[in-house]
């Protein structure tokens, strides 16, 4: 946001033309956000999770004629990628949550939940998994290749928004 503004851009511009497909953006949150509750089954949180991700493809691909959309589209298909040749679990690296302040000894797979995999020899493309760590003071997180394009391409969406920038 801060960009739009430095560029001369509104806030209240963002929202001033529809999207295409926003109700399934909507229940793509919700079957992502649904399987956090606690007591959620592991297959369940992976199936609603993997369902939850094509809706919000799904919609992304309707919108793909909105500037910076691809890009979005692009981080998330990179991210479901990695989980769907995992199970429906995201690999994270170990040498990632280390960097990133959190313990990889024994007992590590403690942390994660049913949505993440330690990485190792069984998990496939791992690149594409939770591989960069970000620190910030004593806060710590990792991150995947697609989670930082999605981000590149939010921000693009929100500062072109800003601006009136509109679909070609």
């Amino acid at each position: 946001m801060g960009l739009g503004w430095a560029r001369g851009g509104r806030l209240a511009a963002v929202g001033r033309r529809p999207l295409r497909a926003l109700p399934l953006l909507g229940v793509a949150v919700l079957l992502v956000l649904l399987p956090r509750l606690p007591q959620s089954a592991p297959d369940a949180v992976r199936a609603l999770g993997a369902a939850g991700y094509l809706v919000a493809l799904i919609a992304l691909w309707q919108n793909r004629a909105e500037p910076w959309v691809l890009v979005v589209f692009l981080g998330l298909a990179l991210n479901s990628l990695a989980l769907s040749l995992n199970g429906g679990r995201m690999p994270v690296s170990g040498e990632a949550l280390s960097r990133a302040g959190s313990p990889t000894g024994f007992g590590a797979e403690t942390l994660l939940t049913p949505r993440y995999v330690l990485a190792g020899p069984h998990t496939r493309v791992t690149a594409l998994g939770d591989t960069l760590s970000v620190r910030i003071g004593n806060a710590g997180m990792v991150l995947s290749p697609g989670d930082v394009v999605m981000a590149l391409g939010l921000a693009g969406f929100v500062q072109g928004r800003m601006r009136g920038a509109t679909p070609s």
